[in-house]
């Protein structure tokens, strides 16, 4: 059978391409390497699926090629598209917006019936190894030779941190694409294993500061995340954006944001007062975990508190591709017009982490990956 659109890849763009096509009248194929389609969607936002952001501004939220997310917010309706296939939505009160549901297996359920509805053939178990066209028909090939064509091609096959860049070089590099190679973002830090190793597993909130030299890069307040030899985080994995190589990073905690230095020495003098025959691990209870406190100066209430202030780990790089959340790489904006068609080859689309951009936390990357789905799906017609 001949369709209209194939897409590589059944993620949220994938899906979202799928749905606009076909419900403007294309027949179109979803072809997934999984079992099934939409796996990684199921375990975003913690099982809860959040799916994107209110407001959603570009501005400080993107990086890499950033006017590949103008192309795809810009005049995108999100709610109404989430609506129109029975989904209602709920932000919190810090913008990120949810299913009314609260699971991400109501979102991905929403998806495939709305697919179903429209007649989108999913065929799962396919492990694209080639695109090839020929008389303006795209043939995918599979590892077991199965051949799928259609009018038009779309890749949605994401990135390393949910699939394969070796893959999406594969894919493109005959019709004259050069992804940008991809690394990692939104992930952990590496930092001094010695200076975590006795603080692994324990959560602490702060305000975290991302230091290059004496300079503040960025910071952000949130829950820090110790791990054998990190730190992590939603707080740490936005930071982890303006981590450049050959640069050095140190990461600043204060690890009582809602003191002033001033006002919390007056509290450390009085409470060292009355605990002089504490031991040192006890000296800061009530204000730190032990475990924490452990590795507190305490000589003095000044010095205590600057330190508590300014708690430095270095940076030594980013955790891999396997820990981060997303990555940055991909096709990038030159070598697509702003309708994210090929620019050398007609009829050949991509959408979601195949471009390059990303988002931070917050529900930044699923909004560009279903808009950019959408108007993948709106040009393809």
């Amino acid at each position: 059978m001949m369709f209209d659109v194939l897409i590589l890849g059944g993620g949220a763009s994938g899906l979202t391409a799928a749905i606009e096509a076909s419900g403007r009248g294309k027949s179109a194929v979803i072809l997934e390497k999984n079992p099934r389609v939409g796996k990684k969607l199921l375990q975003t936002g913690n099982g809860r699926c959040n799916l994107s952001h209110a407001p959603l501004l570009t501005e400080n939220n993107y990086f890499g090629d950033i006017l590949l997310a103008d192309h795809a917010l810009n005049n995108t309706d999100l709610p109404a598209f989430f609506e129109s296939i029975g989904i209602i939505t709920t932000a919190d009160e810090s913008g990120r917006v949810y299913p009314h549901s609260g699971t991400a297996a109501s979102v991905l359920d929403a998806l495939r019936l709305e697919c179903r509805r429209l007649g989108v053939t999913e065929q799962t178990e396919f492990k694209c190894v080639a695109l090839e066209k020929s008389d303006d028909v795209f043939t995918a090939i599979s590892a077991n030779n199965e051949r799928v064509s259609a009018r038009n091609a779309v890749v949605a096959t994401g990135s390393p941190a949910s699939a394969d860049d070796v893959l999406l070089k594969q894919l493109t590099a005959r019709f004259g694409h050069a992804p940008v190679p991809f690394a990692p973002a939104l992930c952990p830090l590496i930092t001094d294993e010695r200076l975590v190793r006795s603080l692994k597993g324990l959560r602490v909130s702060a305000n975290c500061k991302l230091i290059s030299g004496e300079r503040v890069v960025a910071e952000e307040r949130g829950e820090v995340q110790f791990g054998e030899n990190y730190l992590s985080g939603i707080c740490v994995m936005n930071l982890s954006c303006f981590v450049n190589h050959g640069e050095n990073f140190s990461l600043s905690l204060d690890l009582a944001p809602d003191f002033t230095e001033k006002d919390l020495v007056l509290y450390l003098r009085r409470t060292f007062e009355k605990r002089k025959a504490a031991a040192n691990e006890d000296k800061l209870t009530g204000i730190l975990q032990k475990r924490l406190a452990l590795l507190i100066d305490i000589s003095s209430p000044h010095i205590t508190a600057k330190h508590i202030k300014d708690f430095r780990f270095p940076v030594m790089k980013k955790a891999e591709l396997s820990k981060a959340q997303t990555a940055v790489g991909g096709i990038r904006a030159d070598e697509v017009d702003d309708r994210f068609q090929s620019v050398k080859t007609h009829g050949l689309f991509f959408c979601g982490e195949s471009l390059n951009v990303f988002g931070r936390c917050g529900g930044y990357n699923l909004a560009f990956a279903f808009a950019s789905g959408i108007k993948v799906g709106k040009n393809i017609v």
